[in-house]
Formats: structure tokens, sequence, C-alpha cells
């Protein structure tokens, strides 16, 4: 865990009569990388637009999208028996939609403030190859099983289904109707 990775917030307010409450509060940063215990139930307050499981790490990957926290526009992964957090992984403008490849290689993330889709090697743990999306956003996103470098999307207002091999665009995009 690093220090001050994540952490929880505790206020303490006097009981004594004040008329400035202002100066009444303080706040304390907790530690969250302890042991959970295998009954527990740990809420994590973080905003985040998608969730991914990884079976090969054991960790959950999560996108922090461009809002007040400090981990905006990155990519956590964390360790849900521990609770330990690793290094965030910059990513790009307001990352959405996840999907991971079937041989856990690369994650994939939308976009949203770019109209893009950025890889990311897991193993590394950097962004290697963004790619630009057709229309808009990216509202649905799945790596092509036995092919890590292939991926799919669609986007948010267009009906067309695109697959990417390796960040280029292969003809024959799917609409509506054309199947």
């Amino acid at each position: 865990l690093q220090p001050s990775l994540l952490g929880a917030v505790a206020s303490v307010t006097s009981d004594s009569l004040d008329a400035s409450l202002s100066d009444n509060v303080t706040n304390y940063d907790l530690s969250v990388g302890r042991t959970i215990d295998a009954d527990s139930v740990v809420e994590i307050l973080l905003p985040t637009t998608d969730l991914i499981w990884d079976k090969f790490s054991n960790r959950i990957f999560a996108s922090i999208p461009n809002v007040n926290s400090p981990h905006k526009n990155n990519l956590l992964s964390f360790d849900p028996m521990s609770g330990v957090f690793d290094e965030p992984i910059p990513v790009g403008q307001d990352p959405s939609k996840l999907a991971i490849s079937s041989d856990g290689s690369f994650i994939y993330s939308g976009l949203e403030g770019e109209a893009a889709i950025q890889r990311v090697n897991k193993a590394a743990r950097i962004a290697d190859k963004k790619f630009p999306t057709l229309r808009n956003t990216i509202f649905d996103l799945e790596v092509m099983p036995g092919n890590p470098s292939n991926v799919v999307g669609m986007a948010y207002l267009s009906p067309d289904v695109v697959v990417y091999a390796d960040g280029q665009i292969l003809p024959g995009i799917v609409t509506p109707g054309s199947y």
C-alpha cells in the first residue's frame, strides 16, 4: 500500500458549545491496507465508471473518471482480499468502459473525453496504444477471445459495431439491418 494512496477520513467534533463550529472539526487519514476477514464487507468510496475482475492477478481494476479525485483519469487495481491498491495507471481523459483480453495481457478502456480507446499493457502497467473511435465515446467494449490485439467496440449514439485489430479499423462495420 502506498502511503495515503487511498484513505478514510474520520471527523471529531467537540460537544462543548462554541459559536464557531468550523474550528471544532479535525480530519485524520487512516490506512486501508490491512487484512480483511473472509466474512467482512468493506465499502470503498471511489468514483468509478467501470470495474473488471482480472483472474490472472486476482485483482479488480477500476476506471476512475475525470472527477474531483486524486486518482482521476487513471486505472486503479487492488486486491479485494487485502485491500491493497497498486500504483495508478494513467490512461487518458475520462476512462470509462473496460475490457480485458482472454490471456490477461491487455486491458482496454474507452476514453469518454477523447472519443478513443486506450490499450494498457498489464505486465508493464503502462498505456501503450491509443486509437480513435469512429464517432463518439464507447458504450460497450469486448476483446476477442484468443486474440488480445483485437477489440470490438460500440459507441454511444451510434448503432455501429466496429472491430479494431491492433488499433486499426477492420472493414465490415456492422450496422442495424446489415446482418
